[in-house]
């Protein structure tokens, strides 16, 4: 995606929303991956992206915070393996 295509960049080449930067020079890739992870963040409900395969590719801050964990603890690992589907020994 040319930053022409990008109006953020109109007068600067980097913009900062939160704790994401993104930069006129990302690529089509990064600039998606960087625009999901502000939309993510800003929900109040538990939301996550998963691949095909039920990888988590992200998760949504409220959705981390709430299973007190952080993105890093997740990230690349099927959505079944994780804390949110983790059942008491009880059930």
């Amino acid at each position: 995606m040319p930053t022409t295509d990008r109006p953020l960049f109109s007068g600067t080449p980097v913009v900062r929303i939160r704790d994401v930067t993104l930069n006129a020079s990302d690529d089509a890739p990064t600039y998606q991956h960087k625009l999901a992870r502000i939309i993510l963040d800003v929900m109040f409900e538990f939301v996550g992206l998963l691949d095909p395969d039920g990888t988590i590719v992200e998760v949504s801050q409220g959705a981390l915070e709430g299973g007190g964990l952080h993105f890093d603890e997740v990230r690349g690992k099927p959505f079944w393996e994780t804390r949110w589907w983790a059942v008491s020994d009880e059930c």
